[in-house]
């Protein structure tokens, strides 16, 4: 039986939908100051995705090369009549509305905690949880959706960390970081990584290619040293 490394930790639902899923649709942003995204979730599965920009169909920020807030001088959290961008849980919203598909008690998953205006809509939503990583200088959209009896969680990547789980639950997590690099002896094989095939032979923890790929090569040694012949590798 062999002893395969023990997975790198799961993250849970909150920590995939938000630090792994939302970083990616916030890469669509065109806001010159902040690349939002949005991901609204129902029964753990993603229902809509929206990120901040302009409208269809308008020019926005980045293609004119200028913010209108940055020429006024106007710090975040103000001068929304100013901005030509939706918030990424408004695009969200509609995105979802357009598509005829029901949000209601769903969770919705952004980078920043919403604002009044994205807060206003996300409660005629129905949606009841809100999952965040940094705060937004909005007390009023605070103490809206507080009010409104909606649940607020913030999230930091430092404190966040999936559990090992099933039969890996008690053994140590292998990271590279911790893995000591130890290449391969055996000449005939381009793994990076340890075999079990070499002569110092160490812990299985190098990935499956790079073990076919020292069984192989040891496969073609064989054959090698049978035949006699070291340059074709083939059978007298």
């Amino acid at each position: 039986m062999t002893d395969r490394p023990a997975r790198k930790p799961r993250p849970s639902w909150d920590e995939y939908f938000l630090f792994h899923v939302l970083p990616a649709v916030a890469l669509r942003s065109t806001c010159l100051r902040r690349h939002v995204g949005a991901v609204v979730t129902v029964g753990n599965r993603i229902v809509a995705t929206g990120y901040n920009g302009a409208p269809g169909g308008v020019r926005s920020c980045d293609e004119l090369g200028y913010c209108n807030k940055d020429r006024k001088g106007l710090a975040s959290g103000t001068g929304h009549d100013l901005c030509l961008a939706s918030h990424s849980e408004q695009n969200c919203i509609n995105s979802a509305a357009r598509s005829g598909v029901s949000i209601e008690g769903g969770t919705i998953y952004v980078n920043v905690r919403p604002c009044v205006h994205c807060a206003k809509s996300i409660i005629n939503a129905g949606i009841k949880r809100i999952v965040y990583q940094k705060d937004y200088p909005d007390e009023l959209g605070m103490r809206l959706l507080t009010e409104a009896g909606i649940q607020l969680v913030q999230m930091n990547p430092e404190e966040a960390s999936g559990k090992p789980y099933g039969r890996f639950a008690n053994r140590p997590v292998l990271t590279d970081s911790i893995q000591p690099p130890h290449p391969c002896r055996n000449r005939f094989c381009r793994s990076s990584r340890q075999s079990p095939f070499c002569t110092a032979r160490q812990p299985r923890t190098q990935p499956w290619p790079a073990r076919n790929a020292c069984r192989q090569s040891q496969r073609l040694r064989l054959r090698r040293c049978r035949s006699g012949n070291r340059h074709t590798g083939r059978a007298n």
